[in-house]
């Protein structure tokens, strides 16, 4: 009856062991993604952030040459993110003065892929992918 008794707890144990937390997965796109260009006058930087509940921010900045970066708060645009297979959807609303203020939401489509710390993004646009940017994840 003992050994029985064990028997079943090993089991028992062993088959609860086994289980997988899927729960626990994490999508290698969350975090920040950096990138900085300098051109002959100026220099660009742009920002994403992918948060894990399927919201973001975005970035973006030039500063011309021998200026640095300021970064502002109110400069950052909100953003929900879709990701199936290698197709990431980013929809935003943006405010347009024309002749009347004029709010709606675009979304964006992008081919993306990750390769160690590097973030591919090619901008979809009305005929075909664009050439892709790469980005770097920021630590």
């Amino acid at each position: 009856m003992k050994t029985r008794l064990i028997l079943t707890l090993f089991t028992v144990l062993l088959i609860f062991s086994a289980c997988n937390k899927d729960d626990d997965h994490t999508d290698p796109i969350v975090g920040t993604w950096e990138i900085r260009e300098t051109h002959e006058n100026y220099t660009m930087y742009m920002r994403f952030t992918f948060n894990s509940n399927q919201t973001g921010e975005y970035y973006y900045t030039e500063a011309e040459k021998g200026e640095e970066i300021d970064e502002k708060k109110d400069d950052l645009v909100q953003f929900t993110y879709s990701l199936i297979e290698d197709e990431l959807s980013m929809t935003y609303s943006i405010t347009e003065y024309e002749p009347e203020y004029i709010h709606h939401e675009v979304t964006d489509e992008y081919r993306y892929s990750i390769s160690d710390n590097k973030l591919s993004l090619s901008y979809k646009d009305e005929l075909r992918y664009c050439e892709p940017e790469f980005y770097t994840r920021k630590n």
